[in-house]
């Protein structure tokens, strides 16, 4: 059988490069695109068939979603007033607000991944009750 988690793991590397690469196409991505679709073609000969593609791609997806997330864990909300007031010494200074809410990239890391678990389970238990049968 060529299936079980390595495939899925496989796949999983492959899809994180792809998701990567699609997610910073504007900067890193053209770069990280060709080993992106290297991995997918490795993974495609080592690993025929489609019962693993999609668990596995979605766990790639929500790995690089879940480090998205990690990576702006100091995100400070800024005030509710429009203007914020700066004394002539704070001008060159970074101002301690703003930046990336991580908690919407957590929920789609987290499903996305799961969903991948989820279906991966499924995929498995449906070869075995197809082998029992």
């Amino acid at each position: 059988m060529t299936g079980g988690w390595r495939a899925v793991a496989g796949w999983a590397l492959a899809g994180a490069l792809l998701v990567f690469a699609v997610i910073s196409l504007a900067t890193i991505g053209w770069v990280v695109m060709p080993f992106a679709v290297w991995a997918c073609y490795r993974a495609s000969k080592r690993y025929p068939g489609w019962r693993n593609v999609i668990p596995g791609i979605l766990l790639g997806a929500g790995a690089v979603i879940l480090v998205i997330a990690f990576m702006h864990l100091d995100y400070v909300p800024c005030p509710e007033h429009a203007y914020i007031l700066l004394t002539p010494a704070e001008r060159f200074r970074h101002h301690p607000c703003g930046g990336l809410d991580p908690m919407p990239w957590f929920r789609a890391g987290a499903a996305t991944a799961m969903i991948g678990v989820l279906m991966y389970g499924v995929t498995r238990y449906s070869n075995r009750r197809r082998t029992i049968s």
